[in-house]
Order: C-alpha cells, then sequence, then structure tokens
C-alpha cells in the first residue's frame, strides 16, 4: 500500500501518514460517520488546557496554553510563564476584531482576523469556528458526509466538503476519527476518550510553500459548559499601546525573539 506523507520532512520520524493508493468505495460509511463524529459535532463550548509544540517561519514555541473556545467563533488563547504575567492573551469573537494582548510589552496587536494572529502564535492559519473544528477532531465545523472508500489498512476516508477528508478507524470496536485533510492543512488524532482525541498534530503549508507544524495535548478538558461573553473580551490598563499586526511585524518582530513565548519550567 502507498503511503502520503504531508511534509516530507519528519515524518518518518513520526509517522505522521495517510493512507494513499488502493482502495474501493465504501456504501456503508453513514452510521460510522455518525458515530465517530457525534462527540464533536456535539460540542458547543470547551475550556481545556494545551501543551503544545510549535514550528513555523515565525515562531518556535513549546509550552503551555490555556483555551476557551465557543461556537459560532470566539477564542480566548493564554500563553502561560512559569512566573508573572502571561506570555500573550489572544481574543477573538465573530464581531469583533481579533487582538493579541502582550502584557509584558504593555502592547496590543489587532487584526482583521484572527487566522493572522493564529498564525503568529501557533503557526496555522484557522479562524475560530475552525481551530474547535479542528481541535475536536471534526475536521471542519460543519461535516458533510458524501463518499467514502476503504483502503487496504481498513481505514475509511469520507469526504466532509468538496475539498476535505476525514480517515475513520476502528479503535476498541469504536469508530473514530483518525486523520484528516483540508486544504493546506492535515490532521492527525489520537489518544481518544469518549470520542474526542487528547492528542492532535497538524502539519501546514501555506500558498507560498512555507510549513509548519503544529502538536497539541489536551488535558482538563471541560465542554459544553456555560462561557459568560467576558470570557472572550480583552480589558487592558489605560497605559498599553495599540499597534495593528502590520506594524507589529513591520518592526521585526515575533513573539519569540521579544521573548514573549515562554517555555514552563
Amino acid at each position: 500500500m502507498a503511503i502520503v506523507c504531508f511534509l516530507e520532512v519528519g515524518c518518518a520520524s513520526t509517522g505522521l501518514i495517510l493512507p494513499e493508493g488502493p482502495s474501493r468505495p465504501f456504501a456503508d460509511y453513514q452510521g460510522r460517520f455518525n458515530q465517530a463524529t457525534g462527540p464533536c459535532q456535539r460540542v458547543r463550548t470547551m475550556q481545556v488546557a494545551m501543551r503544545v509544540n510549535a514550528e513555523s517561519r515565525q515562531t518556535t514555541f513549546r509550552g503551555e496554553v490555556l483555551g476557551a473556545l465557543s461556537r459560532p467563533a470566539s477564542l480566548r488563547l493564554v500563553g502561560v510563564a512559569p512566573f508573572g504575567l502571561p506570555g500573550f492573551i489572544l481574543v477573538a469573537t465573530l464581531d469583533d476584531a481579533a487582538v493579541l494582548v502582550l502584557p509584558r510589552e504593555k502592547r496590543v496587536v489587532t487584526a482583521t482576523a484572527v487566522e493572522d494572529l493564529l498564525s503568529m502564535v501557533a503557526g496555522v492559519s484557522l479562524s475560530a469556528e475552525d481551530f474547535l473544528a479542528v481541535l475536536t477532531g471534526c475536521v471542519v465545523p460543519a461535516p458533510e458526509p458524501q463518499q467514502a472508500k476503504i483502503y487496504e489498512n481498513g481505514w475509511i476516508g469520507v469526504k466532509v466538503d468538496p475539498e476535505s477528508t476525514a480517515y475513520l478507524q476502528t479503535v476498541d470496536n469504536v469508530p473514530v476519527i483518525v486523520a484528516g485533510r483540508r486544504p493546506g492543512l492535515t490532521a492527525w488524532y489520537s489518544d481518544h476518550v469518549r470520542g474526542l482525541p487528547r492528542r492532535i498534530d497538524l502539519r501546514a503549508r501555506d500558498d507560498s510553500g512555507r510549513t509548519s507544524s503544529l502538536a497539541v495535548t489536551l488535558s482538563q478538558l471541560s465542554v459544553n459548559i456555560d462561557l459568560q461573553p467576558e470570557v472572550f473580551s480583552a480589558e487592558t490598563p489605560d497605559d498599553y499601546v495599540y499597534v495593528t499586526l502590520e506594524e507589529f511585524q513591520s518592526e521585526g518582530e515575533t513573539l519569540e525573539n521579544s521573548g514573549l513565548l515562554v517555555p514552563p519550567q
């Protein structure tokens, strides 16, 4: 059986591969797909601690991030430092511009799209809605299975939209999503608990061909809890300076060279 390694560098050591080659149509996929995606499709809100390992052109970050996400498009990520102020606070909602608060520098970076700030922090360009879908294993926010095929290794690839595929595998007699591919991004899922993955490995490639990777291990996971609107707001002192993302980047700044991505002790 042929296999596809999304990024050529590093795949041999990590074993992050997708099936490719001989396959046949698989008609009896709907029930398995519904069972595999039921847990992630039921997630409305999520609060979680994340152990993060991100590598991209803009950053190399190994540390802990506290996250809160809510449908349809609310996001809060806090970069936890070993002591003192957080390294960063990223906040986004559906109706407001995304902001990246840098408490140590007393600055606030603003951007029209959260994708640009998330790319700078984590190396992946995703909306808040897409980030929640990717973290929970749904691959896309509203997966609609269209057709499927089964590979020689037993994986079932289900088209969830015209450009995206979710891969199912039976683990301990339960179908789960073990990988997904969407434009510019491939995800691998493992360590499932009650149908939701606790380990997510992402490989991304942007339009210019630059690659990045993000490995996330989830813990302290709570889903469908009440998250007040204040969770997704950014209150800043009056002496904080606001800059646009373009201004921040034109200064040659990154979170890494500013000492704002601090690994835990």
